[in-house]
């Protein structure tokens, strides 16, 4: 045919050793209160739900829901029945309760 060709796909394969990222600890909060900052109504949950500002958990701080955790460019959800971990890297690891 006398029409130019058109690369359309491409796909490219790498294999090797993945090297594991050099993370760093979670500093967390110079202090930590049980408390959350505030309290607020929830649609739809019977009780007021506490906020926590993430900037103020500290690794190893555990969370039991209905609550928000609120930053800067996001707000988590914590429904009931779930926990929420802060992992040594600042990572917060939602779980489902034991039933």
């Amino acid at each position: 045919m006398e029409v130019p060709v058109e690369l359309v796909n491409v796909r490219l394969a790498l294999h090797g050793r993945p090297h594991p990222p050099d993370l760093a600890r979670h500093a967390g909060a110079k202090a930590v209160s049980a408390e959350p900052a505030i309290r607020v109504p929830m649609y739809g949950v019977g009780e007021q739900v506490p906020v926590w500002a993430r900037e103020t958990l500290v690794a190893g701080q555990t969370l039991t829901g209905p609550g928000l955790i609120t930053e800067t460019v996001a707000t988590t959800y914590v429904a009931p029945g779930w926990r929420c971990l802060v992992d040594d890297y600042g990572n917060l690891v939602l779980e489902r309760e034991a039933r």
